[in-house]
């Protein structure tokens, strides 16, 4: 979901019934797919392990409870 301010994240959460979990710029967003898919077009690519997913949330500093399974 695409919200314009934290205050209609938290209302709509509420709405819904939803815990609140991260809320991210569309721009972390972004630099978070160049990451996880700059290899996905090569013939060697493989799935990201997790602690290959857990290395790209610590390098955009992604390291709270949130992200961490």
């Amino acid at each position: 979901m695409f919200f314009r301010e934290e205050s209609e994240v938290q209302q709509w959460c509420s709405s819904k019934g939803r815990k609140l979990g991260a809320i991210l710029t569309l721009d972390k967003v972004w630099d978070i797919a160049k990451l996880w898919y700059s290899d996905r077009m090569s013939p060697d690519f493989r799935r990201h392990t997790p602690e290959s997913a857990r290395d790209i949330f610590n390098q955009q500093n992604l390291n709270d409870s949130f992200w961490s399974f």
